[in-house]
């Protein structure tokens, strides 16, 4: 590889490089002998996000403008498009907001009674899967998608064991990484399988290796029903990532057992991982489904007639067992379960483009984000005897002690049901008007399963509202005192909320502008590529059939020296 080449492997990795320089300096800093080292470990953090978002959007002004966010890295294995850049741009703005609501933990006190930091391996850990989310959305083959995931999942195994000093954490840890693993198998088989049947690991094909194809295009080429198979356990594979039918069961014990702040991640970070890594496997075999105009159609139809069954019973299924629960996180576990099958409808009604499903997806899931983390937040601030508060009837009276932190909750509860002039309403009219525009089979059915549900979901929520306002009694737990970063996380994803509410297109409108001018380059066959740091286009049609006279000619060659050898 060239020297520019690492020059240009660096720039679309920088991001990254920063956050794990970040995590390692987190675990140095825990070893230290001196305890006072150890309040240096969330601002460590904080300094790493802020400078990852910063060279993201330095990179994004300075570097990548005149390409349109269009680079890849010289072995192909890394590819930077504008998804990908909202993609990290989202989730390094919230995980900024995660790491205020994880600025204390919520059972360590000093002897004085104030917090103090929890271990190096809590903060260490976030970075690391912080840094698999990012990587994610620039994976280009399939090895690195999957060792990105893993470099998010892995990392929340440690953060729900160690988030609690009980046994609950410790029982919701084994479960968590028992499963986890379970959904790494499956990733890895239906991986190996496309890799078998196609021969190649690249999602797209580099100006570097023009013989090798893109899967896509093997799919179209070389129809073969185990793609088909490969594909249903890769979506099995990370229905466990987004906690979806039927890999969601772990979900509510591991969301109890876990700390808050914890909670609060595991809500966002693999779930977003996860509906990006589908993407990415969707897009590879041809997307949009039900809309391919070539002879294969069977793999895309199918593939769509699973996420149009996973999106209504996902959705129905969560909503059904929080109406069950009396403990707040595991109505909370249970809405994010519903919450996924609402964000699948999105997955599944992109247009051509796949434009509106994209600006849908990621506003639905960076409102999702802000209204969840708030919520686990107040939770958080919240202690009763010396522990966590969980309970409804903990949450009674709530309103008459502490005022604001009901407020709080109030906001980000009604963003959760998609009241108006909140950011869930706005996110679930995104994703219910894209579905109405696709041209997705039974879209009307489908439609009406999703409203039916919003609609239900309301009960277990308002019961919420119900507890901190309606019912009466005095509320017995106490504010935890001194935690500034938390309440700051906890008002940041409030105004968050009414803002993406009430003034959607700062976020909502730069994503489409920019998706469309990108697509329309797509569109016109000639993406710009980056190889040793200066773009170079190509017609990726050309390259394929210039790849397959290569190898009809080398075909030929080698028989005519087999029959010369006779």
């Amino acid at each position: 590889m060239e020297q520019q080449s690492y020059i240009v492997l660096l720039q679309v990795l920088i991001p990254v490089i920063i956050l794990m320089t970040g995590a390692s300096l987190c675990l140095l800093v825990g070893v230290a002998k001196n305890g006072a080292f150890r309040h240096l470990l969330p601002w460590i953090s904080l300094i790493s996000i802020g400078t990852a978002i910063g060279m993201l959007l330095y990179c994004d002004c300075v570097k990548w403008t005149d390409s349109h966010i269009n680079m890849y890295s010289e072995d192909n294995s890394l590819h930077v498009t504008t998804r990908s850049f909202y993609a990290s741009l989202i989730t390094l703005v919230i995980g900024a907001f995660l790491l205020f609501i994880g600025w204390y933990p919520d059972d360590n006190h000093d002897p004085k009674g104030d917090p103090v930091p929890i271990s190096a391996e809590f903060f260490s850990m976030f970075l690391f899967s912080l840094s698999g989310v990012v990587l994610v959305t620039m994976a280009n083959n399939l090895v690195v998608l999957f060792l990105a995931l893993e470099l998010v999942s892995v990392p929340t195994y440690v953060m729900v064991t160690l988030s609690r000093p009980v046994g609950q954490a410790r029982e919701a840890g084994l479960k968590y990484f028992f499963l986890g693993a379970m959904a790494a198998g499956l990733l890895v088989y239906g991986f190996s399988l496309i890799y078998g049947i196609s021969g190649t690991i690249f999602f797209d094909s580099p100006i570097s290796r023009p013989d090798t194809m893109i899967i896509q295009q093997q799919i179209l080429s070389n129809p073969n029903p185990y793609y088909f198979l490969a594909l249903v356990i890769i979506i099995a594979g990370l229905c466990f990532k987004v906690a979806a039918l039927p890999l969601h069961f772990y979900v509510a014990d591991v969301y109890q057992g876990a700390s808050n702040a914890v909670t609060a991640m595991l809500a966002f970070l693999p779930k977003f991982a996860g509906f990006y890594s589908l993407y990415i496997i969707l897009k590879a075999i041809g997307y949009p489904l039900w809309q391919q105009a070539v002879d294969f159609t069977s793999l895309t139809s199918l593939s769509g007639d699973i996420l149009w069954w996973l999106a209504a019973g996902t959705m129905t299924v969560g909503n059904i067992l929080a109406l069950r629960q009396s403990n707040v996180k595991r109505i909370l576990a249970y809405s994010s379960v519903a919450h996924t099958g609402y964000m699948m409808l999105a997955l599944i009604a992109g247009t051509s483009s796949f434009t509106d499903g994209t600006v849908a997806i990621f506003f639905y899931v960076a409102v999702y984000a802000v209204s969840t983390l708030g919520a686990f937040g107040v939770l958080s601030l919240l202690q009763k005897n010396g522990d966590e508060v969980q309970e409804l009837s903990d949450l009674y009276g709530l309103s008459k002690k502490y005022p604001g932190l009901a407020a709080a909750m109030a906001i980000c509860v009604f963003s959760l049901i998609g009241m108006p002039f909140t950011g869930g309403f706005i996110g679930k009219l995104y994703v219910f008007s894209s579905l109405v525009q696709s041209s997705v089979p039974l879209k009307i059915t489908l439609l009406v399963v999703a409203l039916i549900n919003a609609a239900v979901a309301a009960y277990y929520y308002l019961k919420i509202l119900g507890a901190c306002y309606l019912q009466e009694g005095q509320f017995e737990g106490s504010n935890v005192s001194r935690q500034n970063p938390q309440l700051l996380g906890v008002g940041l994803a409030c105004v968050a909320t009414l803002v993406l509410g009430l003034m959607p297109g700062l976020l909502a409108d730069p994503m489409q502008q920019d998706i469309q001018v990108h697509d329309q380059k797509q569109q016109g066959g000639k993406p710009a590529f980056v190889q040793g740091g200066d773009p170079v286009e190509y017609d990726l049609e050309v390259q394929i059939r210039q790849s397959y006279l290569r190898k009809t000619a080398a075909n030929i060659t080698q028989l005519t020296q087999a029959h010369s050898l006779k």
